[in-house]
């Protein structure tokens, strides 16, 4: 795993409580309960900290992010450092 998927495993295993191991890529971890709309704000907030990247309100209007599972949401993430 990359260091960026992996951070985002971790946060949501923490966040959420459940066995990192646990944690489905693939799916939406806001419609699976992983994380709810304030955790969506602090998860956002920790990548721009810890990638040094910015989400600006166009980000949000990409599905890949709006409807983020670990996967689409890493991808957005390498997108943004790549571009750095």
């Amino acid at each position: 795993m990359d260091k960026i998927k992996d951070f985002i495993l971790l946060w949501v295993s923490n966040k959420s409580g459940i066995e990192i191991k646990l944690v489905k890529e693939n799916i939406n971890i806001f419609e699976e309960g992983y994380v709810d709309s304030l955790g969506a704000f602090e998860l956002i907030s920790e990548l721009e900290n810890k990638f040094l990247i910015s989400f600006s309100e166009n980000d949000f209007q990409d599905r890949r992010l709006v409807f983020a599972s670990v996967n689409s949401l890493s991808e957005v993430v390498k997108d943004k450092v790549d571009a750095l």
